[in-house]
């Protein structure tokens, strides 16, 4: 039977993968780099890069938390953090691609991805200090049990 740990970890890494598809199925479809010169690779693989950045950098911190044993609270966090970005990031790549199309729709994947690691870098240090203190208290409930007779 899978720990609660294990399932908010699978869900966590689940909500990030797609996320990760979904931004660059529409990175390459907005840039469409087969159609342009070889040049335009770097650029554009520069662009892809920092528009998956915010993803990578969650389930690099899931991963983290899941080999120190971290707590739910912490890997939940996270992964309410990563559900939200998604949303956000989805909503506005559909709104600016797909329904209000305009020559300007291209800067999205530039202040979007700012907006989302500022937010993950927020919830990283939350992440991390909820679960020092609940290590810390968890060692203590511990502690105090070893000296009980």
């Amino acid at each position: 039977m899978m720990k609660t740990r294990d399932i908010v970890r699978f869900v966590a890494y689940a909500v990030l993968g797609l996320a990760i598809l979904f931004t660059a199925g529409v990175q390459l479809n907005a840039g469409q780099p087969w159609r342009q010169p070889p040049w335009f690779w770097l650029g554009f693989l520069g662009s892809m890069c920092w528009g998956l950045l915010p993803y990578a950098l969650l389930i690099n911190q899931v991963r983290f938390l899941r080999k120190r044993e971290g707590h739910v609270a912490s890997i939940s966090l996270l992964l309410a953090i990563g559900v939200f970005i998604t949303a956000y990031a989805v909503w506005t790549l559909v709104q600016a691609f797909f329904i209000h199309l305009d020559a300007q729709s291209g800067i999205v994947l530039i202040v979007v991805p700012g907006g989302q690691l500022l937010i993950c870098f927020i919830a990283i240090a939350l992440a991390m200090l909820i679960n020092s203190v609940l290590s810390r208290k968890t060692n203590t409930e511990s502690n105090q049990q070893q000296i009980a007779p």
